[in-house]
């Protein structure tokens, strides 16, 4: 595991808790209590990313955390996922369709990364766009499975035509630029027109894993 992706918590909020297929706990924490919804959501996305990938979620289990004023949207510790609280939480009274909907998005999107970004890690950050705009992709897939009449599928090809979005990047600082629209988004472009689809897509999910270890530079 790579060291970034390390993290631990200690604190004293409320949880609501289910098991996975694979009957591993998954968890959801927050201060002022958990919802229902991006538990319900977030195991049924692990499940359906274990048969779609045809690789077991490899940690014995899954939480994910509502922390306030959190900086980033999200990030995807691996076992132990944290984000802003309004890209976890989500309010039957008081939250838009719309809010639904991005949580939903944004807990497949991190959910994507225990596979890629986690399991299998770039070999530098030149290459963010592949971890980004592969779980920006594949988080679509997460979310239809679970939400089938809203069409999430319809957001795909948005980014179409959007430059090459590689460069060197030696400072933290120049690490940081490259969390934009193009990393998150050139992925869906490609995946219609170039190998990533044959490869990540299409190929036997095993042999995928295998051949990003070893092959891709």
């Amino acid at each position: 595991m790579v060291t970034y992706l390390a993290c631990f918590i200690v604190c004293d909020f409320q949880y609501v808790e289910t098991n996975t297929k694979a009957v591993k706990p998954f968890r959801v924490y927050a201060h002022a209590g958990p919802d229902q919804l991006s538990l319900a959501l977030g195991v049924d996305v692990l499940n359906y990313f274990e048969e779609y990938f045809k690789v077991e979620y490899p940690l014995p289990k899954q939480d994910m955390i509502a922390i306030p004023d959190f900086i980033s949207g999200a990030m995807e510790h691996w076992g132990l996922i944290t984000y802003r609280e309004t890209n976890l939480l989500y309010d039957d009274l008081g939250s838009s369709s719309y809010n639904k909907q991005r949580v939903a998005a944004v807990v497949a999107h991190e959910l994507a990364h225990m596979w890629f970004g986690n399991l299998v890690t770039l070999e530098w950050w030149d290459d963010l766009w592949l971890n980004e705009g592969f779980a920006s992709y594949i988080e679509y897939k997460g979310v239809a499975n679970y939400e089938k009449d809203w069409d999430m599928g319809d957001g795909l090809g948005r980014a179409a035509h959007l430059p090459p979005k590689r460069a060197a990047r030696n400072h933290p600082d120049e690490i940081t630029e490259i969390f934009d629209t193009i990393s998150y988004s050139k992925v869906e472009e490609r995946m219609e027109t170039e190998r990533l689809t044959k490869l990540w897509v299409f190929a036997p999910k095993r042999e995928l894993f295998e051949w990003s270890h070893r092959d891709h530079k």
